[in-house]
């Protein structure tokens, strides 16, 4: 651009130039009319006639000069202008260039969306791999797989009848072999609004926090999905639970006597039973040997470990 604006200035000087030479010969072809007049009256010699010819000539083959540099100038700077704007779409496709490069560059530099542990590695430094071949091949495989276990999804098949008693929100306690005396919890995330029609069951996914990233992918799980809660509810073992006719009863220890109670029952829960009436909830209740007692009978009990 440096060499444009010396040609822009080269142009504005032969215009002066031109100006210069204009007046000039302006000048001059008037000068020689005026000594043409006065040798025609015979006042001058033909010698100062002729020399008055020659400059009016002179100052005409500098005017065209004149005319000519400058015509030369502006042709310059229009030369110097297109290669100015050729000069800028080079830097542009250097630029262009560059962005490319820059982003194959960073291509080459893969980063992980998300923090977690690589749990598969599937080519190594050498490997070779072609995007193309990876976006159309049904072979392709990832470089690496990363997984975050900060928290896990367990995926449960919901018998039909129990369907209505599964919501989004719905709570569950998971237990694995690996850590038999640990209970988790879990909760339903999403739904499936359609039964396996080979299975008659309905898919549940619930999510698991798994700070101290306990539970792996993979693992098998046992899953009890709570359908309702009983606040202080009383809890027996169910093999405590006798049957006389359609009555559940059972039997107490109090003050060493034995005494037999009828019960009504609610909801089990694993080797439990829920006791909804006859029981306060600070009985002794008779788990083993209840079939060698009868009410009434004194007896020593030992809480069962």
């Amino acid at each position: 651009e440096s060499t444009l604006e010396s040609a822009k200035a080269n142009v504005v000087n032969q215009e002066a130039n031109l100006v210069k030479a204009k007046s000039v010969a302006d000048n001059d072809t008037r000068n020689a009319a005026r000594l043409e007049d006065l040798h025609g009256r015979g006042l001058i010699a033909a010698m100062d006639r002729d020399n008055a010819r020659t400059n009016a000539e002179s100052s005409q083959a500098s005017l065209a000069a004149a005319e000519a540099q400058r015509a030369a100038a502006v042709s310059q700077v229009e030369t110097q202008r297109s290669q100015v704007v050729l000069a800028r779409a080079n830097v542009d496709g250097a630029r262009a260039f560059l962005k490319i490069a820059q982003t194959g560059l960073d291509n080459a530099r893969i980063l992980a969306p998300f923090s977690g542990y690589i749990s598969a590695r599937n080519l190594y430094p050498g490997a070779a791999v072609s995007s193309a071949q990876a976006g159309t091949s049904t072979q392709a495989v990832g470089i690496l797989v990363l997984q975050d276990i900060a928290t896990v999804k367990v995926q449960v098949e919901v018998q039909e009848r129990d369907i209505s008693r599964v919501h989004v929100g719905s709570v569950a306690r998971v237990l694995v072999d690996a850590y038999p005396d640990r209970t988790f919890e879990a909760r339903a995330t999403r739904i499936v609004h359609a039964l396996d029609p080979r299975t008659r069951t309905l898919g549940v996914e619930m999510m698991i926090p798994n700070p101290d990233a306990l539970l792996k992918p993979g693992m098998y799980a046992r899953v009890e999905l709570v359908i309702d809660r009983h606040p202080g509810a009383i809890l027996i073992a169910g093999e405590a639970v006798s049957n006389e006719g359609d009555a559940p009863v059972v039997f107490v220890v109090h003050n060493g006597v034995v005494g037999k109670r009828t019960i009504a029952t609610g909801v089990g829960e694993g080797t439990l039973v829920e006791v909804t009436k006859g029981l306060a909830g600070d009985e002794l209740v008779i788990v083993e040997g209840k079939e060698l007692v009868r009410e009434g009978q004194r007896v020593h009990a030992e809480a069962k470990k």
